[in-house]
């Protein structure tokens, strides 16, 4: 049975045929009660509470329903029992439900064959019992992608033809055969495991992450389409470390698992992980993670890596109550999050289920299927997700628990404690407790504390000096970012030399130094440090391989002064050049982007100083990107500059970007279209080959977009505005266009 709710009543919009309403409550139907209680505050809760009671022995099986009208109906459910207050750990109930799930499982042929991301199979194994192994053993290796076809994948990643979105099937596949193989020693399944392994290792991007399709040589490394898909990634990451621990070496293997573990350690102490290549997120708990904070958790233990494992099962076992986001589907969260838990020990499995079962007992059906939010997706057995997670405790696949690092679990208090940290009333705390939290571990605590107390009035900024002045890393962090943002200018002012001393400080941790972009948002006395900005770009880091604090710096520059000439801040150009070039080598697009958007407004006679810069940030060619599928952050202020400068081959240029098999799309045709209108009546001869050619006419024409190629057009069209134009080569060594 399925309905939409109000905050007191649900209305139904389908009932099963066969099901215990069928007959009982029809289409339309109004719940406003459930067992003599009246639904009052959050209906969904209630009427799952109200399911585990009848399921229970006392009720044996009995749930009344009243409905709007006066009418009531009592409908039989099949008794499970009651959950123990250590479920899913010895008890009675979670047992049952296993077995019948398991039970559907394995007589309902459509749900397996369907199963491209094998999670049905997992869920199989993850019980432990002969009857399911037995059933597993004789039907897994059978399933085609149990038996791929090495060299048709070898193929995919060296350049052949395009596979698809085999960046979500694969990893999944391979952690599936090589669960498997550890459970059952069947050699059989070696051939496929390996295969996997190998095509990933090579399929995978310079950063070491996949996305919906592979990358290959003609790629230049590179992702096609959105580029990094952190949910597949997370997968493929853990198929590698378990194919690994199967008997497969191969050097493209090993490479390929430690880039990887460098990329997801950036997160640590940061936050969350978002979708695409961005910055942690440290809003919230679950920033439609899709499930990735719960995957990174077991990932990173399966290579030793306890301070990220720690860090993120805890991260996801506080967020048990935001199971129902996701980008583009909840599925992964349901299914990923509270394995991910499970990384923090049983007493945070017991507690992660006792705060979330509720939507776990929503989402199981009448049949003993289990479905999220009534949708049996093509592709998702969601019935696997509810054994993978029921059998926790049984640890018979790695990504249950088996062989588990005790010393990652929480005990005690501890537990508590973790679980609670989403739920702080932060209003409710005094100031001396939300200065305590400056220098928490978790990052949303931190800035929960740091946005509540810039509410607050008293004589407390004093303190929030000290910590500045004598606090730690995280408490001088902090109270620097207090000072940012949206802080009251006479509160942050007073104190704008005190954070530029620590900026100029080369003896502090250079992630504090870094914090000082808090200077940005305070103009002009915050412009007195663009210098010092550029140095500390310039500084070596050794501890951030991925240029995260490089990257922060950038986007401080360029909130410091939109216009640094103009501004007169640029008085050192040796200096401004020698820090633009390095943040044009930058991994990340937004540095890169960054480092043009400084250039914007270049004097011409400067140009000869950084026109390969441009050159390359302008055609996304650096070697060493890992974030690359938006381009619009340097070709747009590059479109402006090099039209500003009447460098002919800039539409030129940004048609190449365009024919590159690299990024989205969508993303590079916005881009584009803005170089088009940058140049205006000096890009008729890139209109005019666009025109000739009916798959790009389409792409920039189509869509949202199409706006600034009509614009493009009309503006060519009227012939206003052409300008005399010079080569990028002639400019490179000092020409000026008249």
């Amino acid at each position: 049975m399925l309905g939409t709710n109000s905050k007191t009543d649900i209305k139904v919009t389908k009932v099963d045929k066969g099901s215990p309403a069928d007959g009982k409550v029809k289409v339309g139907d109004v719940i406003i009660g459930v067992n003599g209680a009246k639904l009052q505050n959050n209906p969904r809760r209630e009427i799952a509470a109200a399911i585990d009671k009848s399921e229970g022995k006392a009720m044996r099986g009995r749930l009344t329903v009243e409905l709007k009208g006066g009418k009531k109906a009592e409908l039989k459910l099949k008794v499970f029992g009651d959950f123990s207050r250590t479920a899913p750990a010895n008890c009675a109930k979670t047992d049952a439900l296993v077995t019948a799930v398991a039970e559907q499982l394995i007589t309902d042929e459509k749900q397996l064959q369907g199963d491209i991301l094998a999670i049905g199979w997992m869920g199989l194994m993850a019980t432990g019992e002969k009857k399911y192994l037995d059933f597993v053993k004789a039907n897994l290796p059978k399933q085609e992608w149990a038996k791929p076809d090495r060299a048709r994948m070898l193929d995919i990643v060296n350049g052949g033809k395009d596979g698809g979105y085999v960046g979500w099937y694969w990893g999944y596949e391979l952690i599936a055969l090589s669960e498997y193989y550890l459970l059952t020693g069947d050699k059989s399944v070696l051939p496929g495991i390996e295969a996997y392994a190998i095509a990933l290792s090579k399929g995978q991007d310079a950063s070491g992450i996949w996305g919906h399709r592979m990358t290959s040589p003609k790629r230049r490394g590179r992702l096609p389409g959105y580029a990094h898909i952190k949910q597949p990634s997370l997968t493929c990451f853990m198929g590698l470390t378990l194919a690994q621990a199967c008997g497969v070496k191969d050097p493209d293997l090993q490479r390929a698992i430690e880039k990887y573990r460098g990329f997801y350690n950036t997160f640590v102490g940061k936050g969350t992980i978002p979708s695409g290549v961005s910055a942690a997120y440290s809003g919230a708990y679950n920033n439609n993670n899709n499930g990735m904070s719960g995957s990174a958790a077991i990932a990173m233990s399966f290579v030793g890596d306890k301070k990220a494992a720690k860090f993120f099962s805890r991260q996801v076992a506080t967020d048990y109550d935001r199971l129902e986001t996701g980008h583009a589907t909840h599925f992964f969260n349901v299914l990923w999050s509270p394995l991910g838990a499970n990384v923090a020990g049983p007493e945070v499995t017991s507690e992660y289920h006792q705060r979330s079962r509720w939507l776990y007992t929503l989402y199981r059906s009448w049949d003993d299927r289990f479905t999220h939010d009534g949708n049996n997706q093509k592709a998702l057995c969601t019935s696997g997700t509810l054994l993978l997670n029921y059998c926790t405790p049984r640890k018979q696949l790695f990504i249950t628990g088996k062989k588990a690092d005790q010393s990652l679990w929480a005990k005690g208090a501890e537990v508590e404690g973790i679980m609670n940290l989403s739920q702080i009333d932060y209003a409710k705390l005094s100031i001396d407790d939300l200065l305590a939290m400056f220098g928490h571990e978790a990052p949303q605590v931190r800035r929960g504390a740091v946005w509540t107390l810039r509410d607050r009035k008293g004589s407390f900024l004093r303190k929030i000096e000290q910590l500045i002045l004598k606090g730690t890393d995280l408490e001088q962090e902090s109270a620097i970012g207090f000072f940012g943002y949206r802080c009251p200018p006479e509160w942050a002012l007073p104190r704008i030399k005190m954070i530029g001393k620590v900026l100029r400080d080369s003896s502090e941790n250079v992630e504090v130094r870094a914090a000082a972009y808090a200077l940005c948002w305070h103009k002009p006395q915050g412009q007195a440090y663009f210098n010092d900005m550029l140095r500390l770009v310039l500084k070596d880091k050794p501890g951030d391989p991925f240029g995260l604090i490089n990257d922060g710096v950038a986007k401080s520059l360029v909130i410091t002064s939109e216009n640094p000439f103009a501004d007169g801040l640029v008085t050192d150009k040796d200096l401004f050049y020698k820090a633009v070039h390095k943040l044009s080598q930058h991994p990340r697009q937004q540095a890169r982007g960054s480092a043009m958007t400084l250039l914007v407004h270049m004097p011409a006679k400067d140009f000869s100083r950084a026109a390969d810069d441009v050159k390359i940030l302008f055609l996304n060619r650096a070697p060493s990107s890992h974030s690359y599928s938006n381009p619009r952050s340097t070709l747009l202020p590059g479109g402006q500059l090099l039209a500003r400068l009447g460098i002919k081959e800039g539409p030129e240029w940004a048609l190449e970007v365009l024919r590159t098999e690299d990024g989205k799309g969508s993303f590079k045709a916005i881009a584009v279209n803005s170089v088009l209108n940058a140049y205006g009546a000096n890009a008729k001869q890139t209109i005019e080959e666009i025109k000739a050619d009916p798959k790009l006419l389409g792409w920039l024409s189509g869509g949202r977009w199409s706006k600034g190629w009509n614009a493009a057009v009309k503006a060519v069209e009227s012939g206003k505005g052409a300008k005399p134009m010079i080569s990028f080569e002639e400019a490179k060594k000092g020409k000026l266009a008249k």
